[in-house]
């Protein structure tokens, strides 16, 4: 029998661009930290939380870092990454395949300054070690179930001995890469 993460429902994606874009946003919004995964020089992957910057998805995620950072080495290395989004109390997940850039631009890091930055950055935005990680989304997987239908599939499957059958999940593929 395959596990019920194989067998939801697949939600047919946007066509264009743009309501892909307007698809992942609106599943990312709210969920402030992204485990951001990068390659190592050795090949072994490297995830450590992270919290995204922009509040409003265009096809680009920010993060703020320090420059001096292992991250930075490994991005500058291997510039595709991955992010995990994951909101528990809805049951959706969401990871995120795409190409991370170091950008030093002091109006675009006071563009995602605020004050609870100084926990890190006591010096305020104009510390030189401050820089933006800039992730270039190509593509997106999300998970995203309706609780309720689940549980009631779930329950239906177990009484009627046909198992679970997806009722209540979408599982989509997104893919952004096109012209930017």
């Amino acid at each position: 029998m395959s596990s019920p993460a194989n067998q939801t429902a697949a939600k047919q994606e946007p066509q264009d661009r743009e309501g892909q874009i307007a698809t992942l946003g609106k599943l990312i919004k709210g969920v402030d930290i992204a485990m951001f995964t990068t390659e190592m020089p050795d090949g072994s992957l490297r995830s450590r939380p992270m919290a995204t910057q922009n509040e409003d998805f265009d096809g680009t995620l920010w993060f703020l870092t320090d420059k001096t950072t292992p991250k930075i080495g490994e991005i500058e290395g291997h510039t595709q990454v991955n992010l995990s989004y994951a909101n528990p109390s809805s049951s959706t997940y969401v990871s995120v395949s795409g190409r991370a850039s170091i950008v030093a631009d002091r109006d675009k890091i006071a563009q995602f300054w605020s004050e609870a930055h100084k926990v890190w950055f006591p010096d305020g935005p104009n510390d030189p070690d401050i820089v933006l990680i800039k992730v270039e989304v190509d593509q997106a997987e999300y998970w995203d179930n309706n609780q309720l239908v689940t549980l009631f599939g779930m329950a239906k499957g177990y009484v009627t001995g046909e198992g679970y059958q997806g009722e209540g999940a979408e599982h989509a593929k997104l893919s952004l890469s096109g012209q930017r």
